[in-house]
């Protein structure tokens, strides 16, 4: 073993400087020296990496009906054709968009699976200070406003309507006079469709996943609310699995 190796070079040199300064040592050293420095390696190595039972070598198989029992609410799938995939969807879990990528078994989830969450999450040098996404990406959103201009203001009157809309999220609006929220492509209360999204400035164009997870047979990405980094982001995923897991382990 590496660390046994590691651990005799260290007593050699111990002893080498023993003698060197001549010492006389009337107790059995080498057990004592070996059991010392075995316990401080053993103490760093275990302290030295995350080794969260999280996606520690899961074997579990799962359906992406698993993930709807647990409160994902899936929505609609890629146009990106994931290679050996069985199912990509996207959906919602408490806010955030969560989107999963189902493999048969667990190599091709960790082979192929590795390649599609991070093509889908790659994020690059803004090019002309705009686009700061990988060719392969396929959803994108806008990010890097300058202060908190979420709703932000567009300032444009929808007749007959007579409204103030504000563009939130993707393709969301909010409408000041109800205080709610509606899809940009149909209102809903009213018969006018508007099939054209308003110009609006985007300071940075992002993958709107920015961190995966691979859990068993499946990949996990997830976009980051406001405010969040990759840590918060991660723990967010590390949630799903958690509850994943729990699922599972009932059936």
């Amino acid at each position: 073993m590496i660390e046994s190796r590691i651990i005799t070079k260290y007593i050699k040199i111990f002893l080498k400087y023993m003698n060197f300064r001549n010492i006389k040592i009337k107790i059995p050293v080498l057990p004592i020296l070996y059991i010392i420095i075995l316990t401080f390696f053993l103490s760093c190595s275990s302290g030295s990496s995350k080794d969260s039972d999280l996606n520690n070598g899961s074997q579990n198989t799962y359906n992406l009906e698993d993930a709807v029992k647990i409160g994902w609410k899936m929505k609609k799938g890629f146009s990106t054709e994931f290679p050996n995939s069985t199912d990509a969807k996207w959906g919602f879990f408490k806010g955030r968009e969560v989107a999963l990528i189902r493999y048969q078994n667990l190599d091709d989830a960790q082979n192929y699976g590795n390649t599609a969450g991070s093509e889908q999450t790659e994020y690059i040098e803004p090019i002309d200070g705009i686009k700061a996404y990988g060719d392969n990406v396929e959803k994108t959103t806008c990010r890097g406003f300058a202060e908190y201009q979420t709703p932000y203001k567009l300032n444009i009157h929808f007749n007959p309507m007579d409204k103030i809309f504000f563009i939130q999220k993707n393709n969301t609006i909010f409408d000041q006079n109800t205080g709610t929220l509606k899809n940009l492509y149909s209102l809903g209360d009213t018969s006018e469709e508007i099939y054209e999204t308003p110009a609006a400035e985007c300071p940075r164009r992002e993958p709107l996943y920015r961190e995966f997870v691979i859990e068993g047979n499946i990949v996990i990405m997830a976009e980051p609310l406001r405010g969040e980094d990759s840590t918060a982001l991660i723990k967010a995923i590390e949630e799903i699995i958690t509850k994943l897991k729990e699922n599972y382990d009932k059936n």
